[in-house]
């Protein structure tokens, strides 16, 4: 799947929804970047249903064909969005979270217990921003709340809401507040953008990439990292020098659990691992495979002990490689000894044990699903359904 390379953050919206704006245009082939916030099954051209015989329709009920002459119309069908906590081992029956049939919608966060679930109604790109309308569902009341117009690409449970783009931290009851004070302390200002941002709440650190506001090519871009009440600010200069493309700078940031380690990826086929507590020590580079840049698949393991790089693979944090993985639809299994993988026939998935060990199981609504790529607190996994539906 393609899409979109890492936005330009360059503000919140916390009040009024601002008038729509058309999407930019699509990005070039170069920087593949899948929504951080799920990992979804990609087309399988190995599979049963591609390698069936074509049947014979028949004379009475030919199939729809729209546009052609003498061929009925596609009947209409509403857009459908469920959410479901699957339990990989099988011991208990998947649980239906949320089901619903609100246009352009998908699932950004749960927190641990699975009591909240963030949806996010896809706006599209406008001036660089990711714009959605965040939806927050209750489960445990019922209550669904509809807020105001963000920036929103990721979503990260805080333990009181979510942390989204822009150090911006949306609460139960979705208003939006923005931290300044990381602003101030990672170097926002007229002069510089965030380039891409990620948080570790369990460590209460978060980290940016920032550059000049002009975007030159190529540019040269600051690794900045403060803890979430802005004290302790730290900066490496020119930590990375990359391309544009037509968001911004082409670059991927991910931030250990444990606020320890930061991985950069831009547009050159290698990830940087810095230990954020010797700063002064120059960052491990591992090489990946030439293809496109999965920038968005640079995913922490929970112990912070191993680094999923898009592309590549399991890595350790020496570098060498543990389990390898080209694709970019993966999430860590729930005791975080794995990757879960989508398999190769109907609805089978994977998990892909760094010890060798595989064991499969099968997820609801078939092969069109996600995979959230934080598991809930008791193990189960939360995979989502979706289909855009039929005018």
């Amino acid at each position: 799947m393609l899409a979109l390379c890492a936005a330009i953050l360059s503000g919140c919206a916390s009040g009024a929804p601002p008038e729509p704006a058309p999407p930019e245009p699509a990005q070039p082939a170069q920087v593949r970047s899948p929504d951080p916030s799920d990992a979804q099954t990609p087309r399988d051209p190995g599979s049963a249903a591609e390698n069936e015989p074509i049947r014979q329709q028949s004379p009475s009920a030919p199939e729809p064909q729209a546009g052609v002459p003498g061929s009925p119309e596609p009947e209409p069908r509403p857009p459908e969005l469920k959410v479901w906590a699957v339990d990989p081992s099988g011991r208990q029956d998947p649980e239906l979270l949320y089901a619903g049939n609100r246009p352009d919608t998908r699932l950004a966060g749960a927190s641990p217990d699975g009591r909240y679930l963030l949806l996010k109604q896809d706006l599209g790109v406008y001036k660089g921003d990711y714009r959605a309308i965040p939806i927050l569902l209750d489960r445990e009341s019922g209550t669904l709340t509809e807020g105001a117009v963000v920036a929103m690409r990721t979503a990260v449970w805080s333990g009181e809401g979510f942390w989204i783009d822009h150090f911006v931290h949306l609460n139960r009851d979705l208003t939006a507040s923005r931290h300044d004070a990381l602003a101030d302390a990672l170097g926002e200002t007229e002069e510089r953008q965030i380039t891409d941002s990620s948080v570790a709440p369990g460590a209460g650190r978060i980290c940016a990439l920032t550059g000049p506001g002009s975007w030159p090519d190529p540019v040269r871009l600051d690794l900045a990292c403060a803890d979430l009440d802005g004290s302790h600010p730290m900066r490496l200069p020119d930590f990375l020098e990359t391309r544009q493309a037509q968001l911004g700078p082409v670059a991927g940031l991910s931030l250990s659990p444990d606020g320890r380690y930061a991985a950069v990826m831009g547009w050159e086929p290698v990830a940087l691992l810095v230990d954020l507590s010797a700063p002064g020590e120059q960052p491990l580079a591992i090489p990946i495979p030439e293809g496109p840049r999965l920038i968005d698949v640079l995913l922490w393991s929970p112990d912070s002990a191993h680094l999923l790089v898009g592309g590549l693979g399991v890595v350790a944090l020496e570098g060498n490689l543990l389990l390898p993985y080209a694709g970019w639809a993966a999430a860590w299994t729930p005791d975080g000894t794995g990757l879960v993988l989508p398999g190769r026939e109907g609805a089978e998935w994977v998990m892909a044990y760094l010890d060798g060990r595989r064991e499969a199981f099968t997820a609801p609504e078939g092969r069109s699903v996600s995979v959230l790529r934080q598991p809930l607190q008791d193990g189960r996994l939360v995979m989502t359904y979706f289909d855009p539906g039929r005018p």
